[in-house]
């Protein structure tokens, strides 16, 4: 069954070995593309304009940028890598504004005491499983170094 518009090129891209795509949705595909493409430029404008902000704000505070302003330089950056993966045909998934916006692929690395805190919570008992974990990995390998 061929359905038309977007989640049509999403069923025809995930079997595009098995058959092939029609007319029509190589056509929208295509129009997607030029509008991502566009949309891409922007991006990148955007992102260049806040790594200069930055390094303006770390010049005269001598301090990073506040987390809020990495924090949104980081959803750019994975918003664009989504853009690239749609272009390239590696994801089926139209990027925003037809699907919701992407979340940090690496979050922040410096949370506050109050954000980690929370994390932490959230989590539960998952944190001081992993760390387990890691534990137990590394004395095997420090035991199997030794021999």
């Amino acid at each position: 069954m061929n359905t038309h518009g977007i989640d049509g090129i999403d069923e025809n891209l995930e079997a595009h070995d098995e058959a092939t795509i029609s007319r029509f949705d190589t056509g929208l595909r295509v129009l997607l593309t030029l509008l991502f493409a566009v949309i891409w430029g922007l991006t990148e404008t955007v992102l260049g304009a806040i790594v200069v902000f930055g390094l303006i704000w770390s010049l005269v505070t001598r301090q990073a940028p506040p987390p809020r302003l990495r924090d949104v330089a980081n959803r750019l950056v994975t918003y664009a890598y989504h853009i690239w993966r749609y272009l390239t045909q590696n994801d089926p998934e139209v990027p925003f504004p037809f699907s919701d916006f992407p979340e940090a692929i690496e979050p922040s690395s410096d949370l506050g005491a109050d954000e980690a805190l929370e994390l932490r919570e959230m989590l539960g008992g998952a944190v001081e499983e992993v760390e387990e974990g890691l534990g137990s990995v590394r004395e095997s390998r420090r035991g199997n170094a030794d021999e």
